[in-house]
């Protein structure tokens, strides 16, 4: 079904453009890949002006600072995951097999990316507000606690993050596998042994 619609799409290219190949793929293939970053890029810019007049009160009330410096920190992974979702939609519309698995993969790795720098950025909003109050209490030991948290916070998140996309990539994590044999010695007693693959 993807192949029919393929050519059938391909019929109203021009042929210099169906004929010219850069890296075994037609150059129409390159320009429409383009194109997509384009719009995907486009939608997330839009989307992003969109949303801040929606998520800075939020921030604002929860910060209690009124100038917003917050709402920018946040600005940059917003539009990473509404890249990703450009993506994802990139890869309904598209008229090929390959053409939508690449956007899908594009896609899950551009969300897991953008999902794991919010959340870090995030947290540090939390926890400034947090370390605020504690300095005004003069927790001292309480302060070492969040602070060694909020570091292991964004290094498991980072750790989580990087394994996600390398899943997403279809790729993955090859662990040792325990196995049991059963030996006798010389005495013609029957033992477990383990050994590792």
């Amino acid at each position: 079904m993807a192949v029919v619609e393929s050519e059938s799409i391909e019929r109203f290219v021009p042929e210099s453009l169906r004929e010219t190949r850069i890296f075994s793929l037609p150059l129409h293939r390159w320009l429409i890949t383009l194109l997509g970053v384009a719009i995907a890029l486009g939608f997330a810019y839009l989307g992003t002006r969109l949303l801040v007049p929606l998520l800075s009160p939020l921030i604002r009330r929860m910060t209690g600072e009124p100038d917003g410096r917050h709402m920018a920190t946040l600005l940059a992974p917003l539009r990473v995951i509404l890249l990703a979702a450009g993506f994802g939609a990139l890869a309904i519309l598209s008229a090929t097999v390959l053409g939508r698995r690449f956007w899908i993969v594009s896609a899950k790795a551009i969300a897991v990316f953008g999902v794991a720098w919010l959340a870090g950025r995030f947290s540090h909003i939390v926890a400034e507000r947090a370390r605020r109050h504690l300095t005004r209490r003069q927790r001292a030991g309480r302060l070492a606690v969040l602070t060694l948290s909020h570091r292991l916070f964004k290094i498991g998140v980072t750790a989580l993050a990087i394994m996600d996309i390398i899943v997403a990539g279809g790729s993955g994590f090859a662990y040792p596998s325990q196995t049991l044999y059963l030996t006798r010695d010389k005495s013609g007693t029957s033992r477990w042994k383990g050994a590792s693959e």
